[in-house]
């Protein structure tokens, strides 16, 4: 390889590594951080209980489980595991290409909202250590292609970043209110039909969420970056009508 040949391809990798290393990756390796919410309020996030055992709903919680279970589709089960992770990208699909035109800058940013809301969802979680409901009830199977996995139910981590992830795109696009908020709702029942949470979990986790949003917008600098979104969006949203 000569000289040119040779540094052409070095600065190709280097940019390729740097992109990379800019670039969120979502998984389930959380660093446990909080940046747009102050560590006063670590512990300050308050919810209800979860029923008790034997409760009206209690049981309420575990019909509707087995209803699911009984009528689910293979197509729902598929569904579900398409928001794995529970990020905004997956939450939000119709605004795909909106999210992958951002900068890498803005990128972190939606996953830094994502790492806070889950640091204080994990937090909470272990307060309640409640069972997944197929640990309570032996007759309650997840979608196999999800199965049996780890974890507190008790708030759904789910649910808390979907109710987070819709101030955050009510925000961004308060146009389409109705739809956002459908998505959000599809999410949390997604949970339900996969057979991994309770209809409670999803409701506690739904309601942290929207605490954890009115947290973030008393951030300053959370506030600017989300306006500077919400700016972008509708340069992205007019170009692509005008194409």
């Amino acid at each position: 390889m000569n000289i040119k040949n040779y540094l052409i391809s070095l600065t190709i990798a280097t940019l390729f590594a740097s992109a990379c290393a800019k670039a969120p990756v979502y998984s389930h390796k959380h660093d446990g951080q909080l940046k747009y919410i102050s560590a006063d309020m670590w512990n300050a996030f308050s919810i209800s209980d979860f029923p008790a055992d034997e409760s009206e709903e209690y049981y309420n919680d575990f019909e509707t489980l087995k209803e699911w279970q009984k009528k689910r589709t293979k197509e729902q089960c598929l569904a579900a595991d398409k928001q794995h992770f529970a990020s905004i990208q997956e939450i939000f699909p119709e605004y795909r290409d909106f999210f992958d035109s951002l900068s890498n800058s803005d990128k972190q940013f939606l996953y830094r909202v994502y790492e806070d809301a889950h640091t204080i969802n994990v937090n909470v979680k272990r307060r309640f250590t409640r069972p997944r409901p197929f640990l309570s009830d032996p007759s309650l199977n997840p979608c196999e292609n999800i199965g049996r996995i780890g974890g507190y139910a008790y708030p759904s981590g789910h649910a808390t970043m979907a109710g987070t992830f819709e101030g955050v795109m009510l925000a961004i696009d308060p146009q389409n209110e109705a739809g956002i908020k459908a998505a959000v709702r599809q999410a949390g029942l997604n949970r339900v039909i996969a057979g991994v949470h309770h209809p409670t979990d999803i409701s506690a986790g739904d309601g942290l969420g929207r605490e954890i949003f009115k947290e973030f917008s008393k951030n300053q600098k959370f506030v600017m970056k989300l306006k500077n979104l919400q700016k972008k969006y509708e340069k992205f949203k007019n170009e692509k009508n005008n194409r």
